[in-house]
């Protein structure tokens, strides 16, 4: 005797696999099968990486420059079309992140037009996103200037690719609050 449920073949399993719980079906059925098996592949679907991505979770830099936008709050005076534009390219960047990574402590004599703290709290936002169980501390001279980093590391997660705020770490971070 043929299942009913089957007499449609593929088109009745991929329907029962896009759209049911496996705990519907009785135990090891063909459906009940079906419906696991395509809720493991979604599973591992959306926990893959896209290639593109992937040089953005392990570079902070190119993530900064292609993957997320800063806001600018003087973009009208600029004369640009949005307060949200991709990080600028600076020669020494590369150089400082390399030291970031490479260095538990470093001094830096900077001047404000370098954008060093703009370039300090995306390396470390990346680093809180990147890294399971990291956590970031703002600290500056005015409470005032501590929460506009804090601001601005807020801006650049909301502001990236959407796919990579599902990445595990990403996720973990937006349950704790800090997004």
């Amino acid at each position: 005797m043929v299942n009913k449920s089957l007499k449609s073949g593929n088109e009745c399993l991929s329907r029962v696999a896009t759209h049911a719980r496996p705990g519907w079906f009785p135990l090891g059925s063909v459906e009940s099968r079906a419906a696991a098996r395509a809720l493991a592949d979604a599973k591992a679907h959306s926990s893959r990486l896209q290639p593109e991505l992937y040089e953005a979770v392990i570079d902070p830099l190119t993530w900064l420059q292609h993957h997320t936008c800063t806001r600018d709050s003087h973009w009208r005076e600029s004369g640009a079309s949005s307060p949200y534009r991709s990080f600028p390219k600076k020669p020494y960047f590369p150089a400082l992140i390399q030291i970031f990574q490479a260095e538990p402590v470093i001094f830096i004599e900077k001047s404000r037009d370098m954008m060093l703290s703009w370039l300090c709290v995306g390396f470390f936002t990346h680093s809180a996103m990147t890294n399971d169980q990291r956590e970031v501390l703002f600290q500056s001279q005015k409470e005032d200037k501590a929460a506009e980093l804090v601001d601005y590391a807020k801006t650049l997660y909301e502001q990236q690719d959407e796919s990579l705020k599902r990445l595990p770490t990403c996720k973990a971070a937006q349950r704790a609050g800090c997004t």
